[in-house]
């Protein structure tokens, strides 16, 4: 049932996660989580906060390997990593 989903939210407290994130590779599924370090395990978007406010971080890499593309004003707004 997850491969036929376009967004994934990964709980941060997931053991698993780079195991989720590999299995998924080069799917069209977008990978979202707010878990540290989710980028490094192949995540494509990082929700933190920063200052009392919410901000992203974008995996570009793990975006374009699964062939979805991030509209431009999003990646104004975002850390790339």
């Amino acid at each position: 049932e997850i491969k036929s989903c376009h967004i994934l939210y990964v709980n941060p407290s997931e053991p698993n996660i780079d195991r989720i994130t590999a299995g998924l590779k080069g799917k069209n599924i977008l990978l979202v989580s707010e878990a540290p370090g989710f980028l490094d395990q192949g995540g494509m978007i990082r929700f933190f906060t920063k200052n009392n406010k919410t901000q992203l971080q974008i995996n570009l890499q793990a975006t374009q390997a699964a062939n979805l593309i991030i509209s431009s004003k999003l990646l104004r707004l975002a850390e790339i990593k």
